[in-house]
């Protein structure tokens, strides 16, 4: 994970420079905001923000007719473009026109409703926090970035960031059934305080990007797909829905957990050298591990009403200290490697192909193990074990190993 906290820095670089340089001024001498001048622009309807080439825009929820101020020095103020086309108001500088960093320039836009936010090479700033009643989408691109207080939406929540960009939101709250979703590409950076979904949560990240998100709450189901070197990292997560909540890192895409409690099912899944790890996750169903292409699934601490592990074509999975209610059914082939430790009431073990589990410190009432070709197990069986062996494989107890 340590790209993940290399991407987190630098998007910290970008909020405080980006967000700070056109609102106050450098000790050279430049003037504040308060001592700019201002120019005020009359608008309709507001409900989309697009911030452009550099620009610093701030909106205040506040009710009544929408207008726009520029504050500005007289030579920059010229120079700013505020325009609208339906309910969009577009932001920047003119094109082609350099300003300088610690010009001090800044359009403040004051909307009763504003729930689309876009910003290209440009900062959207609004720090007493959004209340709308319609979906919400966050959008950065080429460095840009949003930066928001706190989000409650009565509908879904979007946030999309490529290209270097970033967004940052401290605490989140929809209230559709539907999916919110965060999507983070090309090194752009999502940070996320808390989440509080009434539907599902999707986090997405590729080319390098970067989700991180202190916790989430979800009403139904929770899903995180990661790949091509991206990473998502989350301290918290709880899901109270029946169905499945999964998390799928592929092409050297990692995704870290800290504690998940999850009331269905939870599924993990890596390959290409992806990885998974988390540090403990509760579920009151079934846990589900699929490994494969040099990947990783790394789970230190774990309950569940059953546990079904394949790790194939040289995957690696290791669960610690699993409390598992019923059965474990744990399959290794084509060089797979699986390590299990904890307790369950009955163990299935099948290892092929040079497969190979070690369960010796798996307690289990009975178990059925088969090896064969070449295949390898390793394990426990407190009551009964039924052994089968077949072209080289092998299967040991635990008390067979301990002569």
């Amino acid at each position: 994970m340590k790209h993940l906290n290399v991407l987190i820095a630098a998007v910290c670089a970008v909020l405080s420079v980006g967000m700070t340089d056109c609102v106050t001024a450098s000790n050279s001498g430049k003037k504040t905001e308060d001592t700019l001048p201002v120019k005020k622009i009359t608008l309709k309807e507001v409900s989309c923000v697009d911030a452009f080439s550099g620009i610093t825009v701030e909106y205040v929820q506040t009710p009544g007719d929408a207008y726009a101020e520029i504050h500005a020095s007289e030579e920059i103020l010229s120079r700013v473009s505020v325009t609208q086309k339906g309910g969009c108001l577009k932001v920047g500088f003119q094109s082609g026109i350099g300003i300088p960093g610690n010009s001090g320039c800044k359009v403040k836009v004051y909307a009763p409703e504003i729930s689309d936010f876009s910003a290209s090479s440009a900062a959207i700033i609004m720090s007493d926090g959004l209340k709308s009643s319609k979906n919400v989408s966050l959008k950065a691109s080429e460095a840009g970035a949003v930066k928001i207080n706190s989000i409650q939406t009565k509908k879904e929540l979007s946030a999309d960031v490529s290209g270097g960009a970033a967004v940052k939101v401290e605490y989140v709250e929809c209230a559709s059934p539907g999916t919110s979703s965060c999507s983070a590409s090309e090194a752009g950076t999502i940070a996320f305080g808390e989440v509080k979904s009434s539907g599902n949560v999707s986090l997405k990240a590729s080319e390098a990007g970067a989700i991180k998100i202190h916790s989430i709450q979800a009403k139904k189901d929770l899903s995180a797909d990661v790949s091509e070197g991206a990473a998502v990292k989350v301290e918290y997560a709880e899901c109270a829905s029946l169905g499945t909540s999964s998390c799928f890192a592929s092409n050297a895409g990692a995704i870290a957990f800290g504690e998940v409690k999850s009331s269905g099912n939870a599924s993990l899944k890596a390959s290409e050298a992806g990885a998974v790890k988390i540090h403990s996750i509760q579920t009151k169903k079934d846990l589900l591990a699929d490994v494969s292409g040099s990947a990783a699934v790394k789970v230190e601490s774990a309950e569940c009403a059953s546990l079904d592990i394949n790790s194939h074509s040289a995957g690696a999975c290791t669960i610690n200290d699993v409390i598992c209610a019923d059965e474990a059914n744990v399959k290794a082939s084509s060089s797979g490697a699986v390590k299990v430790v904890g307790k369950c009431r009955n163990a299935v073990y099948n290892a092929s192909a040079g497969g190979g589990i070690d369960a010796r410190a798996l307690d289990a009432e009975k178990v059925t193990a088969e090896s064969s070709s070449a295949g390898s197990i390793r394990c426990y069986a407190g009551k009964e074990a039924v052994v089968k062996e077949s072209d080289g494989g092998s299967v040991k107890t635990r008390e067979q190993l301990e002569k």
